[in-house]
């Protein structure tokens, strides 16, 4: 029987300093046990000569292969919006992996039986495993009422439903996006990172698919690729994200989302910090526009909070801590109410 066509779509930008990570992600790729595969790679216009390394590489893998080098860096967002473009109209699933993730062999194979078989679900992962290869880095990602992400980081043992895949190595029935209307694009341009994985998981539960995990031991992830960990730059595409959430959605914590913000805002010590943070409130609001329909948070599934905090405002913006801790119980209840402890 022939296994339904999947495109792998996978992104690099300056990669040198961690080139031999992501030429194992490429091997990886080589070895999966699929092999009715091709892999569309795009380069977000590298200056450091990862491109021409990787090219050469790909010249070995027994993988079909298609190859684009754009002129500039279009981020996560935009560069795999090209890659979408520019995978076989034919494939039945896309697959998007980080340049800085390595599949296991039997990962793909597993993950697409699983959604052959489950009409209404429209996306899923597996286990995502940190660099030691021990630890989960994440078994699904969910939002809860503020908008802020949380990751399962273990195994729950069982299939269960997140809010949305993560970007790093998720797989997508073709027929799913069509039909929720991405036939051109997978997420919108400019939101260039971090609202791109959960921006397609509201998405699709807004339109009656599920998103679940799979208890599928599916690769390991080596950490961020394209961003320093504390750059202003990523500070920058984080905010700008949590605030398109926030204004995309119908949470009923919007107003104090907002207040949350700002507090976060004001703390900042410097005045670079506090004019970034700034210009991502405003970024945001104009990508939350680009959002062609509000998301009903609540027919997916999040993390909610007791409406009686909503009282408690002013006490949990001058005492985070506090915050923080009920934060933690109402995560906790979502989890045993799914039979899964984090």
């Amino acid at each position: 029987m022939m296994l339904p066509k999947a495109s792998i779509l996978w992104v690099n930008y300056n990669s040198m300093p961690i080139i031999d990570v992501v030429l194992h992600s490429l091997s990886a790729v080589n070895e999966l046990d699929y092999p009715n595969l091709e892999l569309v790679v795009i380069d977000n216009g590298s200056t450091d000569g990862s491109f021409n390394v990787i090219r050469s590489f790909l010249k070995k893998m027994k993988v079909r292969v298609k190859v684009w080098r754009l002129n500039s860096n279009l981020g996560f967002a935009g560069g795999n919006n090209v890659a979408y473009r520019l995978a076989d109209d034919d494939s039945s699933y896309i697959v998007l992996l980080n340049n800085d993730a390595a599949p296991y062999p039997h990962s793909l194979r597993e993950i697409i039986e699983c959604l052959d078989s489950m009409p209404e679900v429209g996306a899923a992962q597996g286990i995502i495993y940190k660099m030691n290869r021990c630890e989960v880095e994440t078994a699904g990602n969910f939002l809860n009422e503020l908008l802020t992400s949380y990751s399962l980081k273990r195994n729950p043992g069982k299939s269960i439903p997140i809010t949305y895949p993560t970007g790093c190595y998720a797989v997508i029935k073709r027929s799913a996006l069509k039909r929720i209307g991405l036939v051109n694009r997978l997420f919108i341009g400019e939101s260039f990172a971090y609202f791109d994985d959960n921006y397609l998981g509201m998405k699709l539960w807004n339109h009656g698919y599920k998103v679940i995990s799979l208890p599928i031991k599916a690769g390991v992830h080596y950490g961020s690729a394209s961003f320093k960990r504390y750059s202003l730059f990523r500070s920058y595409n984080i905010a700008k994200a949590w605030i398109a959430r926030i204004f995309a959605t119908n949470t009923k914590w919007k107003s104090f989302a907002i207040l949350y913000y700002f507090k976060k805002f004001m703390m900042r010590r410097s005045r670079i910090e506090k004019m970034i943070l700034l210009k991502a409130y405003i970024d945001g609001l104009k990508l939350a526009r680009k959002v062609d329909e509000v998301f009903n948070i609540y027919k997916m599934p999040i993390i909610t909070f007791p409406e009686e905090i909503l009282f408690k405002i002013p006490f949990y913006l001058a005492l985070q801590r506090y915050l923080s801790a009920d934060m933690a119980k109402a995560s906790s209840k979502f989890f045993d109410k799914i039979g899964v402890h984090p």
